[in-house]
């Protein structure tokens, strides 16, 4: 039974597009999902949420290694800085062994847009302490890694070219990335969730201070320690998945698509070469070239956003958003059909679930406005973030269930108020009745009485008479 409700999950997820499984107006839409066997889907620590009310969490010490030293051959000797900016990859994500041009991705467009590395080939992503920040895990990476806070043994010579210090960094960086099985993460897949045909104000399943975008890429990865996504579901621990999210946003100011990354031109190229619906396409491209992590990202704990729901995920949502044009857009909406050569009518995204008491964390990276440490600097509408709504023709015939109800309503207690007059009429009209039938008994009764006297009156008088004689 669970492996059978895993295989669910497994194939919800890789047809993101299950047309059927986002209609709002079916009674196996996504508020269906909860009753569904074997689903967690009304579980707590729920996906997606309304990004707002982080707290700036850990900032990547962003150090700026310089070294003045002679360079080397010069004559007369003379000095130059050398500098670099490094990353503390505790908090911060690093990927390794991406895909080349010989190496291309598997892209298939049926029902979905859904991308997967090629055969033989593992793309992995490191992702320091962050999983253990958001309380996915029980001892922090980093310490297993051993990083410490200087580069001892790398400063090594005392003249300098710029490739001589380049490996001083490199030999800085490999003593604190943090590049052990507990850090480790796997690429399994991404796909992409948007809105309704024609909306560019619907799309993602996460929604950042409110706002949601039209498109949302997720990247799925499941903790090295698992075979696949199958083994990592069916353990069901809290560190099973990563899944890296981006946004899109609409930017037309150059429709020849200047404004999308170059790994996203492929992407998009590829699938405007692609036939509607097919499978088996292919695209050169680096996976993780769709994301932007300049202004840090997001973190929480959370849950799969397709059925069974399961709540083992550690979600990071980049913070700057990515752009592309309208056209691009529309291959998402053009490309992607059901068996029947249909668009989604209701596209295929989760709606927004309660946060409850997770913590969301920030981890700004670059971000050029830091909040020094406050905590909550983007706070949450209190009324909560409001999402799209969708006409259902039920909803339409509810209407006017509802109107024909009222009708009868009122018609009804306009009937009641004319019975109740015309019964105040009725009952006034028996009284007058009584009465007009108390005064008829009164005057028979004094009637009979009177001829009793009378009657009674001649026979005493008849018999005086009669004595006399």
């Amino acid at each position: 039974m669970l492996r059978q409700v895993i295989l669910v999950a497994l194939a919800a997820s890789a047809s993101a597009g299950s047309y059927g499984l986002y209609d709002r107006c079916s009674s196996n839409g996504p508020a269906k999902w909860a009753a569904n066997d074997g689903s967690f889907c009304g579980a707590e620590q729920q996906s997606p949420i309304d990004l707002c009310g982080a707290t700036p969490t850990k900032h990547p010490k962003k150090t700026t290694y310089s070294k003045t030293r002679i360079v080397t051959g010069s004559n007369p000797q003379v000095s130059q800085t050398f500098q670099e900016v490094i990353d503390d990859p505790r908090y911060h994500i690093t990927t390794t062994n991406n895909v080349t041009s010989n190496r291309a991705m598997k892209l298939k467009l049926a029902e979905s847009v859904y991308i997967a590395p090629p055969e033989g080939h593992t793309l992995r992503l490191y992702a320091g302490d962050i999983s253990y920040e958001i309380g996915r895990q029980d001892s922090k990476p980093s310490e297993d890694s051993g990083v410490v806070e200087n580069a001892a043994g790398c400063w090594t010579t005392s003249t300098h070219t710029q490739s001589t210090f380049d490996q001083e960094v490199d030999c800085y960086i490999s003593k604190h990335t943090v590049e052990n099985d507990k850090a480790e993460w796997v690429f399994a897949e991404a796909h992409f969730r948007w809105g309704r045909d024609g909306r560019k104000d619907e799309g993602s399943e996460h929604y950042m201070e409110g706002v949601q975008y039209p498109l949302e890429v997720q990247l799925v990865h499941h903790h090295k320690k698992y075979k696949d996504l199958t083994e990592a579901l069916a353990q069901g621990k809290d560190d099973a998945l990563l899944v890296v999210g981006q946004f899109f946003d609409i930017d037309d100011s150059d429709t020849a698509g200047g404004v999308m990354s170059e790994d996203m031109k492929m992407l998009a190229s590829a699938m405007s070469a692609a036939k509607a619906g097919s499978d088996g396409n292919s695209v050169n491209m680096n996976i993780y070239g769709l994301i932007d992590q300049s202004e840090g990202f997001f973190s929480y704990a959370g849950s799969l956003t397709t059925p069974t729901c399961n709540p083992v995920v550690t979600w990071v949502v980049m913070k700057n958003i990515q752009k592309i044009p309208s056209s691009t857009l529309d291959l998402f909406h053009d490309k992607t059909v059901d068996s029947y050569g249909h668009k989604a009518p209701w596209g295929n995204y989760r709606d927004l679930q309660p946060r409850g008491g997770r913590e969301l964390h920030w981890f700004y990276g670059n971000a050029a406005t830091v909040p020094n440490g406050t905590s909550g600097f983007w706070t949450c509408n209190p009324r909560g973030a409001r999402g799209p709504h969708f006409n259902c023709p039920h909803e339409a015939n509810n209407k006017d269930e509802v109107e024909d109800l009222k009708t009868s309503l009122d018609q009804a207690r306009e009937a009641e108020k004319k019975a109740k007059a015309d019964l105040t009429v009725f009952e006034a009209e028996v009284e007058a009745k009584k009465a007009v039938v108390g005064q008829n008994v009164a005057a028979i009764v004094l009637g009979v009485f009177f001829g009793l006297f009378l009657g009674a009156f001649v026979a005493l008088l008849f018999y005086m008479l009669r004595k006399k004689q």
